[in-house]
C-alpha cells in the first residue's frame, strides 16, 4: 500500500514496532512519500556480533580503530537493504548512518567513528539493487536489549524497527 499525500510521511507495513522489534532475520518494508522523496525498501538485520569478537574484526578493519569508550562495547549488525522501488532514475543513498541504535531505557546512541569492516554497509542503489553490509555502534556493556531503527519520521514515530539480541 503506498502513502497518500497529507498522510505520515513514512509508513511501515509490518506488526512491528518501537516496543515489539522484529527478531534478527525478519525483513520489513517501509514506504516514504514526501516532497522530496519517494521509495519502497525492504530492510533485515540478518548477524549482530558483541563484544570481543566485534572488537577483534574492528580492529583488523582499520589499525587506527580504538577500543570502545570506557564502560562501551562494539556492536557489528549486518544489514540487508534492498529498494523495491525508488522514482524513475533515481537512486537510493543508504548510509549506516540513518540506522540508529537505541537504548534499552530508550536513549539513541551517538555515532561511532570506528572504521567498519567489509563490506561496509554504505551504497547507493537504483530500483531493484540490493546490498548487505556491516554497521558499527558502541552500546553499553550492560545495555541488554537495544534496539535498531531505520526510517523514523522527525518526531521519533514509525518507522521500523529490529532486535539485538536472540
Amino acid at each position: 500500500s503506498r502513502v497518500e499525500v497529507g498522510e505520515e510521511p513514512k509508513k511501515a507495513q509490518t506488526e512491528y514496532g518501537y516496543s515489539n522489534p522484529a527478531p534478527i532475520g525478519t525483513a520489513q518494508t517501509l514506504t516514504t512519500e514526501n516532497i522530496l522523496q519517494k521509495y519502497t525498501i525492504e530492510m533485515s538485520v540478518n548477524e549482530i556480533i558483541r563484544g570481543d569478537k566485534a572488537w577483534e574484526m574492528i580492529k583488523e578493519a582499520n589499525m587506527f580503530n580504538k577500543p570502545a569508550k570506557e564502560g562501551y562495547e562494539y556492536l557489528l549488525a549486518k544489514i540487508y537493504f534492498k529498494v523495491l522501488d525508488v522514482n524513475e532514475g533515481q537512486a537510493y543513498r543508504l548510509s549506516s548512518f540513518n540506522i540508529n541504535l537505541i537504548s534499552s531505557d530508550g536513549k539513541e546512541y551517538e555515532y561511532s567513528s570506528a572504521v567498519t569492516p567489509e563490506p561496509a554497509l554504505d551504497a547507493t542503489l537504483y530500483k531493484g539493487a540490493s546490498h548487505e553490509g556491516w554497521a558499527v555502534y558502541e552500546v553499553k556493556k550492560d545495555a541488554p536489549e537495544p534496539k535498531l531503527v531505520f526510517g523514523r519520521n522527525y518526531d521519533g514515530s514509525g518507522g521500523i524497527w529490529f532486535k539485538t539480541t536472540k
